[in-house]
């Protein structure tokens, strides 16, 4: 029996794909992907997802996020997923036990 449900944002409760927000910013495809493939890469992506503070995030254009008792932001936790610190990390901090919890991930 499950007792808690941790989800994973990106990909799972919003469709997060850089080109929404750029083809709006950069009209021209191809200018578009090579910013996409150059400046906003997976790498630099990753530095956001471990660094980046919650406050200067997405929480607070996102407002579905208060109906959740709880968030983990791998920003400010210093680590991303798929390593098993962030996961510990929550189950510490929330008092979870791993085996009654269940993972919704892209």
């Amino acid at each position: 029996m499950f007792d808690s449900v941790i989800f994973d944002l990106g990909g799972v409760l919003i469709d997060w794909n850089p080109r929404h927000l750029y083809r709006q910013l950069i009209p021209a495809q191809a200018e578009m992907e090579h910013f996409l493939s150059e400046v906003c890469t997976d790498s630099w992506q990753e530095k956001q997802n471990v660094g980046k503070p919650w406050s200067e995030a997405i929480a607070e254009r996102v407002a579905f996020l208060s109906w959740f008792e709880s968030i983990v932001v791998s920003g400010d936790v210093g680590i991303s997923k798929p390593s098993p610190i962030i996961y510990r990390h929550l189950f510490e901090k929330y008092g979870l036990a791993p085996e009654t919890a269940i993972f919704v991930d892209d």
